[in-house]
């Protein structure tokens, strides 16, 4: 048993324990750290450029260890999170979900899964150097693609058909983007109109839809010699839509 002076030895040391657990540190780098994040991630500015412009631009006064130290763990942080960071862009969702446009997802899902490959193969230090780099340009690629058609406040469902039929760059020569934009909206009605739960499972419902687009790109004289191709598009970014109900 625990004598008076020994209780009240062993409860101080406990409230010392508790009092120090909970206390919050501050550094001379939390100021900075948005500063910092923005640098890492829209540019790959290493730690020593990172310094000097914060001494030579901010006033910063602390010492380089502390900010080699933030960076590094920054960078870490970036590529444990790279699959999440490329799904949740900013500004990405909000105009439309790659996942669901089978356009952007031919186009970009090779460049990803190789980066994602290198991430799973780095060996060093340098690795993940290269590999936030082709992470930050394929960020700024996907994003350049989605300002595509953007001034037309597509929905993300019309934004995948948009994608599509101009899937084939030559479309892009032969017609311009506001009547794509016109058959990528009612395209979105046909769709919706004949989208039931076996829509593509039966044949007779795939070849209605079938009649239907190809209607629809005859009506606003989309190239014949493209038309079967972009129809086989439109089918398969509608199937995209059918896995989700």
């Amino acid at each position: 048993m625990l004598d008076g002076v020994a209780l009240n030895a062993w409860n101080t040391q406990e409230k010392y324990k508790k009092e120090k657990k909970e206390r919050i540190y501050s550094s001379k780098l939390d100021e900075y750290k948005s500063i910092i994040d923005g640098k890492i991630e829209n540019n790959n500015i290493p730690a020593t450029g990172i310094y000097f412009l914060l001494k030579a631009k901010y006033d910063f006064d602390g010492k380089y260890g502390i900010v080699n130290k933030y960076v590094s763990s920054k960078k870490k942080e970036i590529i444990n999170n790279l699959t999440i960071r490329f799904e949740t862009i900013k500004g990405y969702q909000s105009q439309v979900d790659w996942k669901i446009n089978l356009t952007l997802q031919e186009k970009f899902s090779t460049k990803f899964n190789k980066i994602v490959d290198a991430y799973n193969e780095r060996t060093d230090l340098a690795d993940i150097e290269k590999i936030i780099e082709e992470m930050i340009n394929l960020k700024k690629e996907i994003e350049e693609e989605l300002e595509k058609g953007n001034e037309y406040n597509l929905s993300s469902e019309e934004k995948a058909f948009f994608d599509a039929l101009g899937a084939d760059s030559e479309i892009k020569e032969l017609m311009q983007d506001e009547t794509l934009v016109q058959i990528a909206k009612e395209l979105v009605e046909i769709i919706n109109e004949n989208l039931t739960l076996d829509a593509f499972k039966r044949e007779d419902a795939r070849a209605r839809i079938r009649v239907n687009i190809r209607r629809l790109l005859i009506k606003y004289n989309y190239p014949p010699v493209k038309r079967e191709g972009a129809v086989e598009q439109v089918i398969r970014q509608a199937e995209l839509k059918y896995q989700e109900i």
